[in-house]
């Protein structure tokens, strides 16, 4: 029975795997805040409109 053994990826293609994982990990942060900061404005236009409509509805009353 032949033995085979599995070549360990060179150190140089571990880093060039390990920096490719760090930029789509910086570019998923990235992604993230800017997704925040479009919900955080549209949870603001939000509220404004349901002030509006308690203020319009204590007044109406």
């Amino acid at each position: 029975m032949a033995v085979t053994t599995k070549r360990l990826p060179s150190l140089g293609v571990i880093e060039a795997r390990l920096h490719m994982l760090y930029g789509e990990r910086k570019t998923a942060e990235r992604l993230l805040q800017k997704r925040q900061q479009q919900y955080d404005e549209v949870q603001a236009e939000i509220n404004k409109y349901e002030e509006y409509r308690e203020q319009k509805t204590a007044k109406g009353q």
